[in-house]
């Protein structure tokens, strides 16, 4: 599985290889969340799992390794702002 982050705030995922309408499994939309929002699931674990709390629901994802969850949290910062 892999995620696109649109600049219309939607972080769209897929499965497979290509980016492609087959592989296109939905999306996160992130109008009205906050990077605040974005909360660690079992911090100061090696499990890099986290929580998005968007207004209708909450989406649970999992990094593999921290430098992946180190990157999805910065750019996800600079995307939403640190509010």
């Amino acid at each position: 599985c892999y995620f696109v982050l649109y600049k219309n705030k939607e972080i769209h995922y897929f499965e497979g290889e290509a980016l492609n309408i087959k592989g296109h499994k939905g999306f996160i939309q992130l109008e009205g969340v906050r990077h605040s929002d974005i909360v660690r699931t079992k911090p100061g674990t090696s499990d890099y799992s986290f929580t998005i709390n968007t207004p209708k629901r909450k989406w649970q994802l999992k990094a593999p390794s921290k430098p992946d969850f180190d990157g999805w949290n910065e750019t996800l910062k600079d995307f939403l702002g640190k509010g």
